[in-house]
């Protein structure tokens, strides 16, 4: 959970150890002109949202969908799904907003971007699972010093626990893991069904391979060890919504209704049961029995629960100097170049923007007047 919240005034992720180069290709080529994930008009108003592939940790997003939140707002939203590329279309404004972990948005921001968080979508490192074949020798971490582990990409909450549980690792003596990286979740899995790795550090969403016992969990990422050495119990503002800050500015009604949505949803997820959500997003394609089962859907949405916001997704500044601290600790790099995050473009002041979460207050109280809160 992040703590120490408080409402300010007003005023106030190709294969990853290239897509660094894809985002600065892509940075040089970016368009001037209007970005063309919203559509600003004196009426109901458009926005598409990119995320690298929908999941249980999206749930608020789809509950908002879901329960037509966005639409009683005056927003039309498509969810686009855009996978490793998704950091690259917030930084060059294809997207006026995409979710990734947090800190999937630094490289372009350490290059020169200027990006914002408007909300924040989960607290605590949620993937960080160690997974390995059913049938495998491994049993603790400790069984895979030395060893090669998968992981999805160099700048996220993936690597950033595998290196947490590495550096563990090398504080017993031990040798640390040999961290292999990855695309996406899918050359991920393969890639542990081949015997190229011999375990993942990545999200639960193996539910029906564990049902089948055909992968093995042997880290939970809800796990007293899993919390503390990843950072699940600092604070950790490990995943959120941002976009070019020029993006946001020329779109501000559309976003402002957007974190609006993502509020009253924030709140009402916590107020049912993983079974309710589970029905709820079942209706959307991107959750349908032949993309994951019923069941698995819900022990997902069970472990998920560690996770998700208390607070509206208010990122304060103290939370973010918290995850900021975590962050650094999680090796981080760009094409092998650790990132410093002592730098001022990831500082509260560059990085974050509540602005839109504020303003958003006097959306979210008309709503709940109008006696929708717990729809």
């Amino acid at each position: 959970m992040i703590s120490n919240i408080r409402r300010s005034p007003a005023s106030g992720r190709t294969r990853v150890k290239v897509g660094a180069l894809v985002v600065a290709v892509a940075l040089g080529a970016a368009a001037c002109g209007s970005p063309s994930g919203s559509t600003e008009s004196n009426g109901a108003l458009s926005l598409t949202v990119g995320l690298p592939t929908p999941g249980y940790y999206n749930a608020a997003l789809y509950w908002a969908k879901g329960q037509g939140i966005f639409d009683k707002l005056g927003l039309n939203l498509t969810i686009e799904k855009s996978g490793s590329v998704t950091t690259t279309h917030a930084a060059t404004g294809k997207y006026v907003v995409a979710n990734y972990g947090t800190t999937g948005m630094f490289p372009a921001q350490a290059q020169g971007r200027d990006q914002s968080i408007v909300i924040c979508e989960g607290a605590g490192n949620a993937v960080s699972n160690v997974s390995v074949m059913g049938n495998s020798k491994y049993l603790h971490l400790e069984d895979l010093a030395g060893q090669p582990v998968g992981v999805v990409g160099t700048s996220g909450q993936s690597y950033g626990a595998a290196s947490a549980y590495s550096t563990w690792l090398t504080g017993k003596g031990l040798a640390p893991l040999k961290i292999v990286t990855f695309a996406d979740s899918g050359s991920l899995i393969a890639a542990l069904q081949r015997n190229n790795v011999s375990a993942t550090v990545y999200s639960s969403n193996y539910d029906d391979l564990v049902a089948k016992g055909t992968i093995r969990e042997i880290i939970s990422s809800t796990s007293d060890f899993a919390l503390s050495v990843t950072g699940g119990k600092d604070g950790v503002c490990s995943a959120t919504y941002f976009g070019l800050a020029s993006g946001l500015k020329n779109n501000k009604t559309a976003v402002t209704r957007f974190v609006a949505g993502m509020r009253i949803a924030d709140a009402q997820v916590l107020q049912h049961t993983p079974d309710d959500i589970a029905d709820v997003l079942g209706k959307d394609p991107a959750f349908a029995p032949s993309v994951v089962s019923r069941e698995a859907l819900i022990g997902q949405l069970k472990r998920q629960q560690a996770f998700m916001v208390r607070n509206e997704g208010f990122v304060s500044e103290q939370a973010w100097a918290a995850s900021l601290k975590q962050f650094g600790l999680w090796g981080l790099n760009v094409n092998g170049t650790k990132l410093d995050l002592n730098d001022s473009v990831f500082s509260y002041q560059k990085a974050v923007d509540m602005s839109y979460w504020n303003d958003a207050t006097k959306l979210v109280e008309e709503y709940r007047n109008a006696g929708q809160s717990n729809r």
